[in-house]
């Protein structure tokens, strides 16, 4: 009887999960589990066996063997994940070609750990502005190792996770959306929990239209939600408009939520020198008497000379004392308390 040589099935399921699905099978109930595919792309082409395994260098670890009609296929596993943490999904495969001495890497992509010395580099490799007006680029970028906060960002949010001293903050955009913003007259900017890299949520900031329809200006990844780190998003959009030839914003409201980092990063990098600008100002009045012009306001900023009022200005009566009720609506012309 001849004997038949039959080639090897090479199998994209790992042994702890082949071993997971007999398991199911042998049990009382027939469980389905779900198939994990591996999407492999070749790297690059060795010579010989001893420039690939070098390498690898001490970042992954041997898996499982294949043999293969192609040759013998060596599978290893990423070693940079902690043992408590989930298992890293990347994966390398070396591909021992048995007509020859060469070896095809082959890598898994998508490995969803990166370091902060791999995000600086894709950074720096991404800060040119490409000809592209639809190509995205990192319109500015700042990464601190082992550096702490600023002391001003000591009174902003406590109840932020802390990065132990490492600190990254990157904006990213395209001409496209940065021309279009560039005739912008107010700015929404809010954290969304929705859409989340690397565990930190995406700060997005942008404008709206008349119809209401918004137009995202970029999106911000930060290592945390302090004034410091919206500073530097409306920092950053002011970089991007200089470096596509626009003007810089000279927006008159911010439309976000409650959280002082917001207002506070709003306010140091838009704030007016003389803060005799109604919209840009600080004020603390109650919701309700936004529509009336604040005398405590006027009346401080005249205090501290920040504004000079006119000499015709003074000559205008301050009025009744407040009764109860709704109060009226001032004047334009009441400026000094």
């Amino acid at each position: 009887m001849e004997a038949m040589e039959v080639a090897q099935y090479e199998s994209d399921i790992s042994d702890e999960e082949m071993s997971e699905e007999q398991c199911a099978k042998n049990g009382n109930k027939r469980h389905r589990i779900k198939k994990k595919n591996k999407f492999w792309i070749k790297e690059t082409t060795f010579n010989n066996a001893g420039e690939a395994e070098a390498s690898l260098r001490n970042d992954w670890s041997k898996h499982y063997t294949n043999r293969t009609h192609d040759g013998k296929r060596v599978y290893y596993r990423c070693r940079k994940v902690r043992r408590r943490d989930p298992p890293c999904s990347a994966s390398i495969s070396l591909l021992y070609h048995a007509d020859s001495d060469k070896v095809t890497i082959r890598k898994k992509y998508g490995s969803y750990i990166i370091s902060l010395g791999e995000l600086e580099q894709w950074c720096q490799d991404n800060s040119n502005v490409p000809a592209n007006e639809n190509t995205a680029f990192v319109v500015s970028y700042k990464i601190l190792y082992d550096v702490e906060e600023d002391e001003e960002d000591e009174e902003d949010d406590e109840d932020v996770d802390d990065t132990s001293g490492k600190v990254f903050r990157l904006f990213i955009s395209s001409v496209r959306l940065l021309s279009v913003g560039s005739v912008a007259s107010h700015i929404n900017a809010d954290a969304t929990y929705k859409l989340v890299w690397q565990g930190f949520p995406v700060l997005v900031i942008g404008t709206t239209d008349r119809n209401k329809a918004f137009h995202p200006l970029g999106l911000a990844v930060c290592s945390n939600e302090k004034k410091s780190d919206f500073q530097f998003i409306f920092n950053a959009v002011q970089m991007g408009m200089q470096k596509i030839g626009k003007n810089l914003l000279k927006p008159e409201a911010l439309v976000c939520d409650a959280a002082p980092a917001i207002k506070n990063g709003f306010t140091k990098v838009f704030e007016m020198e003389n803060n005799s600008h109604w919209k840009t100002s600080k004020c603390d009045c109650p919701a309700f008497l936004k529509n009336y012009i604040c005398k405590h306001v006027a009346g401080m900023s005249i205090r501290l000379k920040y504004c000079k009022p006119p000499a015709a200005a003074k000559t205008v009566p301050i009025g009744e004392k407040r009764k109860r009720g709704r109060p009226a609506k001032a004047k334009p012309a009441l400026l000094v308390q």
